[in-house]
C-alpha cells in the first residue's frame, strides 16, 4: 500500500507539471551512503520473542512529560538562500537572509558538537543532491518533495535506522529556518515502517549485556569520595546505573528546577536544551537508601554531598525554561570544580568520558573476554540497556520502566537485550521492593547481606 501511495504521489506531481522525483543512486553512494547506512546510530531491539519487529519512531519522552514551547527561527524567503559548502554554512546563509544578527546565528550554530556535525554531513549532502535534481530549494516546505526523498531511500534498500536518522537530521535542520517540521508528518513516519518491512528493521548492537551488579560491586565503598572531582565521577556512574539516563540527560539535570528533595528521597528530571526540543522530561522518583552501609550507592546521599561541597561555588549559568515556557537561568548539577573561576557545566561528552574512564576501562569480565576491558565491547550508552534489561528480567511492567528511564514504551522495546548473569541471582525479596531503584540494587545488596551463609535477608531495610 505504501508503494502504491508513493507512486500516486509521483503521478500527481507529473499531472501538475512538477518535475518527477528522481534520485541518482550513484551520486548518493558517492555522497556517503555508508555513513547513512551505518550501524552507529541504531537503537537496540530485543529478540522476536519479546518485542514486535517493527516500532515507529516517536518522541523519546513519555506521554506524561510536560511539553514546552519549542524555539524556531523562521525564514521569510528561503528560496533565495545562498547554498554553502556545509550544513552549518547553509543554515548560516539562510538565517542571514532573514536579517538575523551574526551574534545570534553564531550562538545558534554552537548547539552541535564537531563530531555531531561531521556525522550529519552525509545525510545533508544526500538531501542537497536530491534537491538539485528536483530544482528546488534545500529549505523547502513542500512535504511531497521531502517524502519523495525518503521514498528513494526506501527504494535504495536503506534500513529503518538509516532512514530514521536521515529524516531526523534533515527535517530538524530545515525546521530551524522554515519553522515547519516535515519529519513529523504521517507519511514521513510511515516511511520508517516501510523501510523496516521491505529492507531491515532496527536490530540490537549487542548480543548480551553486562550485569549491573558489576557496577555496584566496584562502587560499593566504605566512604564517599572526598574530592569533588572523584565525587562527581562516582555520582555520575551511580546515576547511570540506577536511572539508565543518557549523558545528554544527566548534563541537563539542574540544581533548582531539576531536583526536588522530598520525604523519603528526591524527584529528579532533566532539561533537553537542543534547539529543536527545549523541554523538560517528566519526574523520576529516587528513594533514599536507609541502610547507611550502602550510602556510596545511594544517589540521593551522593547528590546531597555534591550540594554540600559546592555550596559556595560561583557557577556558570545555563538557560532552561520554567513551567510557563519562559527562559530562565539555572545551574547544572554536574560541573567542574570552581578553582580559578566559575564551576563549568559538564557536557554530555565529558559525562560519558567519565563513565568510560571510571568504569568501563577498568573492568574486565571473563564472560566477554579473557583480558580485554568493557570499553572494548560497550559504549557508555550501554548502561541504559543494562538498566532496561535488568528490569525486564524481573518482569517489571514496561510502562513503569519507560517512566523511570524517561522514554516511551516504543523506544524502550528497542533497548532490550539479554543480560549476562555471572555470579548474581535475582532473589525472591526483589518482588517485595516497591521502587525500581531498589529492584536494581537488591540482587547485589542481597549478596552482601547473605554472603553465601544462612543469614537473614535484610533487603527490606534498604
Amino acid at each position: 500500500d505504501l508503494v502504491r501511495l508513493n507512486v500516486s504521489l509521483l503521478e500527481e506531481r507529473k499531472r501538475l507539471g512538477t518535475p518527477p522525483l528522481r534520485f541518482d543512486t550513484q551520486s548518493f553512494e558517492k555522497s556517503g551512503a555508508r555513513a547513512i547506512d551505518s550501524d552507529t546510530d541504531r537503537s537496540f531491539l530485543a529478540s522476536s520473542a519479546v518485542v514486535s519487529p517493527v516500532v515507529q519512531s516517536l518522541s523519546r519522552f513519555p506521554p506524561s512529560a510536560p511539553s514546552v514551547e519549542q524555539l524556531t527561527l523562521v525564514a521569510t524567503s528561503p528560496q533565495t538562500t545562498t547554498v554553502g559548502n556545509t550544513r552549518l554554512e547553509d543554515i548560516r546563509q539562510a538565517l542571514l537572509a532573514t536579517n538575523i544578527s551574526e551574534e545570534v546565528i553564531k550562538n545558534t550554530l554552537q548547539v552541535w558538537s564537531e563530531k555531531t556535525n561531521k556525522g550529519y554531513e552525509a545525510y545533508w549532502k544526500s538531501w542537497k543532491q536530491f534537491c538539485e535534481k528536483q530544482q528546488c530549494t534545500i529549505f523547502t516546505t513542500d512535504k511531497d518533495v521531502f517524502n519523495g526523498w525518503l521514498s528513494t531511500l526506501v527504494d535504495d534498500q536503506k534500513s529503518q535506522a538509516s532512514l530514521e536518522k536521515a529524516r531526523s537530521v534533515v527535517s530538524s535542520t530545515m525546521k530551524i529556518v522554515t519553522g515547519v517540521d516535515l519529519g513529523g508528518q504521517k507519511i514521513a513516519q510511515m516511511m520508517s515502517v516501510s523501510a523496516a518491512r521491505q529492507n531491515r528493521p532496527k536490530s540490537s548492537k549487542y548480543s548480551s549485556i553486562f550485569d549491573l551488579c558489576y557496577v555496584f560491586e566496584n562502587f560499593f565503598i566504605e566512604e564517599i569520595p572526598s574530592s569533588y572531582k572523584d565525587l562527581t565521577q562516582h555520582t555520575i556512574i551511580v546515576a547511570k546505573a540506577v536511572l539508565g539516563w543518557r549523558g545528554d540527560d544527566l548534563s541537563g539535570v539542574t540544581r533548582n528546577q531539576g531536583i526536588k528533595m522530598i520525604e523519603g528521597g528526591m524527584n529528579i528530571r532533566f532539561f533537553d536544551g537542543k534547539i529543536n526540543k527545549k523541554r523538560w522530561s517528566g519526574w523520576t522518583f529516587v528513594p533514599k537508601l536507609r541502610d547507611e552501609q550502602f550510602k556510596s550507592l545511594c544517589l540521593v546521599t551522593l547528590v546531597e554531598t555534591i550540594f554540600e561541597k559546592s555550596n559556595n561555588f560561583p557557577f556558570e549559568p545555563i538557560s532552561v525554561q520554567n513551567n510557563k515556557g519562559e527562559d530562565i537561568e539555572d545551574f547544572a548539577l554536574f560541573t567542574s570544580e570552581a578553582k580559578k573561576g566559575n564551576a563549568i557545566p559538564l557536557r554530555s561528552t565529558t559525562i560519558n568520558t567519565k563513565v568510560m574512564q571510571g568504569f568501563f576501562s577498568q573492568i574486565s569480565l571473563g564472560e566477554f573476554s579473557k583480558t580485554e576491558t568493557l570499553d572494548k565491547h560497550f559504549s557508555a550508552h550501554a548502561m541504559r540497556h543494562a538498566v532496561a534489561s535488568a528490569l525486564a528480567k524481573q518482569n517489571v511492567p514496561i510502562e513503569k520502566v519507560a517512566n523511570h528511564l524517561q522514554t516511551t514504551t516504543q523506544s524502550l522495546q528497542q533497548t532490550y537485550v539479554l543480560p549476562v548473569q555471572t555470579k548474581w541471582k535475582i532473589p525472591k525479596c526483589v518482588d517485595d521492593a516497591e521502587h525500581l531503584v531498589h529492584k536494581l540494587l537488591i540482587p547485589f545488596t542481597h549478596s552482601q547481606y547473605v554472603d553465601g551463609e544462612k543469614v537473614q535477608c535484610k533487603c527490606s531495610e534498604l
